[in-house]
């Protein structure tokens, strides 16, 4: 978790009504600081110091580069950030799951709340597990 127990997330999507919606469900769900963007390029260099507790990364996004080229660079450098991918495409998850090994989940657009449930939980198990570890 961030200073003093803040939950961070980090909103990756092109879509500003999608950003919005996604932003006032993780508040609802106790994160705190929610930054957004539409670009990967931005999502990378915002990333560092892998201050977040929670990435969510759709696929296709403005920009050179692809959703799944950014959370591949973020898993690389920040080992323990949990990073959702999103996405209204069907996707071979498995193949991401090699290439993203901090993926805590998929979620087919338009997210459910069961599914952003479960990952905004799995986020705040490994915020509390890596605190615990500092």
């Amino acid at each position: 978790m961030g200073n003093e127990g803040t939950l961070r997330a980090l909103i990756v999507e092109d879509e500003p009504i999608f950003r919005m919606d996604l932003s006032m469900r993780l508040k609802g769900f106790g994160f705190q600081q929610i930054d957004e963007t539409a670009y990967a390029e931005d999502a990378i260099a915002t990333i560092e110091p892998c201050a977040y507790d929670l990435v969510l990364m759709d696929v296709r996004l403005k920009g050179k580069l692809s959703g799944l080229d950014a959370a591949q660079q973020i898993a690389s450098s920040c080992t323990t950030t949990p990073i959702m991918i999103m996405s209204a495409y069907q996707l071979n998850v498995p193949n991401i799951r090699t290439k993203v090994p901090t993926l805590v989940g998929f979620a087919p657009k338009p997210i459910s709340d069961r599914v952003l449930r479960e990952c905004v939980d799995e986020a705040v198990r490994s915020a509390r597990e890596r605190d615990a570890a500092h």
